[in-house]
C-alpha cells in the first residue's frame, strides 16, 4: 500500500496537472500494454479479497446532498461522463494464470437508481435514510466483476436529495472524494469544457512505479 508520503506526492502531482501547472512527472503508459500491473497498493488490497472475499471493509462511502430541482437522467449521463474521464473507475482485476493485472473496461452508461422517500413520515424517512446509507456502504463489491463504483439517489423532497457513492478502495481513495464532487456537479451543469484532461490515469501510475521500482519494462503484447 502507499505511503502517507508517496500518496501525498502523487495527489500533489495531480493537483498539478489539474491546475495546467505543469507535467506530473509520471508517463503515460506505452501503448501496447493489455495486460496492465496492480500497483503495489493495489495488489495488497486484491490479495487481502482473496483472503476474506465478500467483505466491505474497504468500502469507501459518502453522501452528497443535493438542494433545488434535479434530473435524475441528467445525473446519471453525468456518472457516465465522470467514469468516462477516469479508468480507475470502469477498473477491475483478475488473474487468471495466478497474475493480478487489471482490466480497464470501455466506457458505459452509469445506471443510478433511485429510491423515493417523499412519502414517508420525516421520523420514518430518517430511519430508512440511516439504513439505505448502512446497506450501501455495507454491499461488498466483486473485484473481479465490478464495477467497483455505485451511485443510489435518494429522493427526500422534491428539492432535496442525497446522492449515495460508494467505490472500492483500489480504484479511489479519500483525497479524490472532492474531485468526484467537483467535477460530477461541473459534468451535470454542461460545463465539461472546464474539466481539463486529466494528465494522466491511475494505470499510467501503477505502470510507471513498477517499472521504477523493479528496472523492469512492462512486457507489451
Amino acid at each position: 500500500m502507499l505511503t502517507d508520503s508517496q500518496r501525498a506526492a502523487m495527489a500533489a502531482r495531480l493537483r498539478q496537472g489539474r491546475a495546467g501547472a505543469g507535467s506530473t512527472g509520471i508517463p503515460r503508459r506505452r501503448p501496447g500494454l493489455t495486460e496492465i500491473p496492480l500497483s503495489y497498493g493495489q495488489e495488497q488490497l486484491w490479495f487481502l479479497d482473496q483472503l476474506a472475499p465478500g467483505l466491505a471493509t474497504y468500502n469507501i462511502a459518502g453522501a452528497i446532498h443535493l438542494a433545488g430541482e434535479l434530473d435524475p437522467a441528467a445525473l446519471a449521463a453525468a456518472a457516465g461522463a465522470l467514469v468516462a474521464r477516469h479508468e480507475s473507475l470502469r477498473t477491475r482485476f483478475s488473474a487468471p494464470d495466478g497474475r493480478p493485472r487489471q482490466t480497464i473496461d470501455e466506457p458505459a452508461e452509469v445506471k443510478v437508481p433511485v429510491v423515493d422517500l417523499t412519502g414517508l413520515p420525516d421520523a420514518d424517512q430518517h430511519r430508512r435514510y440511516d439504513e439505505l446509507s448502512h446497506e450501501e456502504a455495507a454491499r461488498p463489491f466483486s473485484l473481479e466483476q465490478g464495477p467497483l463504483l455505485r451511485m443510489l439517489l435518494v429522493r427526500l423532497a422534491a428539492d432535496r436529495h442525497a446522492l449515495l457513492v460508494t467505490v472500492h478502495h483500489t480504484v479511489f481513495d479519500g483525497w479524490s472524494f472532492g474531485i468526484l464532487v467537483q467535477e460530477l456537479k461541473a459534468l451535470y451543469e454542461g460545463r465539461a469544457a472546464e474539466l481539463a484532461e486529466p494528465p494522466i490515469q491511475f494505470a499510467d501510475y501503477a505502470v510507471w512505479a513498477r517499472e521504477r521500482l523493479t528496472g523492469v519494462l512492462v512486457p507489451a503484447n
